[in-house]
């Protein structure tokens, strides 16, 4: 009897611990994998807040001197007074340096020279030579530049016009013919003076003058203007500048000083004719 108790007392104990089991869910367990996850490592930013750079500025200090010189070896058609360019020189160059510091979008915070760190690069001269032919580029010094009207001595008319060499009208009045054939008044052809010089500047050669004195129909002392040759008539490397009337030149335009005028050609103008079948120079 007391053998039975014990042994339904037995069973009784091992179906509770049976239903204390834990369950597994096989459908779960198939459908839903437990999944470890395995971290990676992430790229990091190395890049310094600020950079630091070097910058070179260079400065013009002073522009090349220029030298005139004499030449044994002359250009086809080159004259011992008209000087071309042989050396195109350099200025004379600071360099200097300086520490920029930049945050990280690029933005200047500063910028600061560095002191003793500045140095000079020479100048080199331009050099002249004599003995060029008078072309687009070259300089001549005229030894005085003269005043004339178109009733100078062997070219007056009675009717107060007269041609130039190169066929353009001038009068006393003054006026002067321009490419179309209208008498304008004024001493210029085309916006340019009128200047004459010896055969050996080709007729309607463009030039600028500088260094000059004159003063009167829009010339001013030491103002650079530009010119034409459109007459003959004087020697050498001087040149006449044409101002209406002769006899009275000095009303007209007035030498303030002396001077020592540069001559330089520009420009070639061409000998032609106008529909009217007038001689005139056709500008470039």
């Amino acid at each position: 009897m007391n053998k039975s108790i014990l042994s339904v007392a037995l069973l009784a104990f091992s179906v509770t611990l049976s239903s204390c089991a834990p369950r597994v869910n096989a459908v779960n367990t198939a459908t839903n994998p437990m999944i470890f996850q395995t971290l990676s490592a992430l790229p990091q930013i190395t890049r310094d807040p600020y950079s630091l750079e070097i910058e070179t500025v260079e400065t013009v200090v002073s522009q090349p001197r220029i030298i005139y010189q004499r030449s044994s070896i002359w250009q086809p058609g080159g004259l011992s007074w008209i000087a071309a360019k042989a050396v195109t020189g350099t200025p004379r160059i600071r360099v200097d340096q300086y520490t920029v510091a930049s945050d990280i979008n690029g933005n200047v915070l500063s910028r600061t020279l560095n002191v003793g760190e500045t140095t000079f690069i020479d100048a080199t001269p331009t050099v002249y030579k004599y003995g060029a032919a008078p072309t687009i580029g070259s300089v001549f010094f005229p030894s005085r530049i003269f005043r004339y009207g178109a009733n100078c001595a062997g070219c007056y008319s009675k009717t107060g016009t007269s041609p130039t060499s190169s066929g353009v009208l001038v009068s006393v009045e003054p006026a002067v013919q321009q490419m179309d054939g209208t008498m304008l008044p004024g001493i210029t052809y085309e916006g340019y003076y009128v200047l004459a010089s010896s055969p050996r500047i080709p007729i309607c050669t463009i030039v600028e003058i500088t260094n000059h004195r004159f003063q009167g129909f829009g010339l001013i002392p030491n103002k650079p203007f530009k010119a034409i040759v459109l007459d003959r008539g004087v020697r050498d490397n001087t040149l006449d500048l044409f101002v209406g009337d002769e006899s009275q030149y000095n009303s007209m335009v007035r030498l303030t000083e002396k001077q020592f005028p540069k001559v330089e050609i520009i420009g070639m103008g061409t000998p032609a004719r106008n529909a009217s079948g007038d001689r005139i120079c056709k500008l470039p």
